[in-house]
């Protein structure tokens, strides 16, 4: 199942676009939400889906296994600080 974002419930706050280990996530210029460029690469690690804050998208919850990359470079940025906006803050 590749992800789906449902652009009605996007804010634009950009955490999938920073946890897709493909970089296939992007915010739209249009109207600030988030889309789907490249559709075949998406791997079904459900990064993006774990990490919306309001659950505008829906993925397979545990795919390939690369989960573990993403969520350890999520802990690497927040311990570095650099995500104030981070679930724990």
């Amino acid at each position: 199942m590749t992800a789906k974002i449902f652009q009605e419930k996007c804010i634009g706050c950009t955490w999938c676009v920073e946890v897709c280990p493909h970089q296939i996530i992007i915010i739209s210029k249009e109207n600030n939400k988030a889309e789907i460029i490249n559709a075949k690469f998406c791997i079904e690690c459900g990064a993006c889906a774990l990490q919306c804050p309001v659950e505008a998208i829906r993925s397979h919850p545990i795919g390939c296994g690369c989960i573990g990359g993403v969520l350890r470079k999520k802990i690497n940025k927040i311990l570095r600080k650099e995500n104030p906006k981070s679930c724990c803050n």
